[in-house]
């Protein structure tokens, strides 16, 4: 077995997140590996020359789908790439049946899908077959984090501060707590808008703003983190550290303790919070707004589990009815989640990396 080699390769972090669960079950199988560096970094000619005699190409599925040009070029190469190419998603649907690059390759590759594709759906006549692997690793934690945020409300410790302030008080029963998930770049005049919206249905709105991580050292990003820091000055916010302050934990923490939670619709959460019965608003204008680039998922597929809105100004209207008892769209919502849950049984944890091992291992 130690001769057989796997090569693997992803551009952002999401692939990276999932070869990494791939890259680990490999070894312990007694598989050979190269990863090559994603992150746009070149890749080498050494790189690609051990790639041509690979056993196996596992691959990521990124933005504007490199690995899908990548691939291309290995067959290109080396027509016996042929069935011994397979491609990963780490978002359901992500999986580039959109990319021009990669339709050309896909019945001479396979694809590992952590859900199974629907009828007729596009990936079917993409790929030579589509194999469910199930969800990866990490989103268990995630679920076990959104439960720990869920008891921290119920249980009446949840406390607020305002911004710039010593002292905290207690966040009460009254209180509609609003957790907006931020991403790379988010727009000063979104947090504004936002925060414009001081009560629903008569209840006073607190709103906690938690900014992608990825922001930090981004120079290019500077003035406009100034400009929507400047915005909470004095403002009510989460003051648990367990909970606010809890590294990358703090995301799904704060979508546990949140009566609403605002997302862009690409955010893995919406998985997590649709098995939780989470109300979650999607915002389309947080990814039409971005200029240049494609992305290899259908974000209008979040509205399966979400409350799905085109603009921002369409928030303060969803956050009314989601909250409204018995409204039209809370039920709505309500009936979508229950319909596209995705089971998580702790006693039976995922093991996405095996799974696609097993699929690399049926290929070789």
């Amino acid at each position: 077995m130690s001769e057989k080699l796997v090569v693997l390769y992803g551009n952002d972090q999401g692939a990276n997140n999932v070869l990494d669960l791939v890259e680990k079950s490999a070894k312990e199988q007694g598989f050979q590996t190269l990863r090559i560096p994603g992150f746009k970094a070149v890749i080498s000619d050494e790189h690609i020359a051990v790639a041509l005699r690979a056993d196996a190409v596992v691959l990521g599925v990124s933005g504007d789908v490199p690995e899908a040009k990548f691939a291309h070029y290995l067959l290109a190469k080396e027509p016996d790439m042929d069935g011994r190419m397979v491609f990963i998603e780490d978002f359901p649907t992500s999986n580039g049946n959109q990319d021009p690059v990669l339709r050309s390759i896909g019945r001479v590759s396979h694809l590992c899908s952590i859900l199974p594709p629907a009828e007729n759906s596009r990936e079917l006549s993409v790929y030579r077959r589509v194999h469910v692997v199930g969800y990866p690793d990490h989103w268990l934690p995630a679920i076990e984090n959104i439960a720990f945020g869920i008891e921290a409300r119920k249980s009446g410790v949840v406390r607020k501060r305002r911004r710039g302030y010593t002292g905290s008080r207690f966040v009460s029963p009254g209180e509609v707590v609003v957790y907006v998930s931020g991403f790379v770049g988010f727009s000063p005049e979104y947090m504004r808008r936002i925060l414009e919206i001081k009560e629903i249905i008569g209840r006073p709105v607190l709103v906690h703003y938690r900014a992608h991580p990825s922001e930090q050292n981004r120079p290019e990003l500077a003035e406009l983190i100034k400009k929507r820091d400047a915005l909470f000055e004095g403002r009510w916010e989460i003051a648990n550290k367990e909970i606010a302050d809890a590294g990358r934990d703090s995301d799904t923490r704060l979508i546990g303790v949140s009566d609403i939670v605002i997302a862009n619709p690409g955010h893995v959460s919406t998985f997590y919070a649709g098995s939780l019965r989470k109300k979650m608003i999607c915002v389309m204008e947080f990814v039409e707004s971005k200029a240049g680039g494609t992305s290899s998922y259908d974000y209008r597929f979040s509205g399966l589990r979400t409350h799905m809105v085109e603009r921002v100004s369409d928030i303060r209207e969803a956050m009314q009815a989601l909250m409204t008892e018995g409204s039209p769209e809370q039920t709505a919502l309500e009936e979508k989640q229950k319909l596209n849950t995705i089971p998580f049984d702790p006693k039976n944890p995922p093991s996405y990396g095996k799974n696609v091992m097993e699929v690399v291992k049926n290929l070789i």
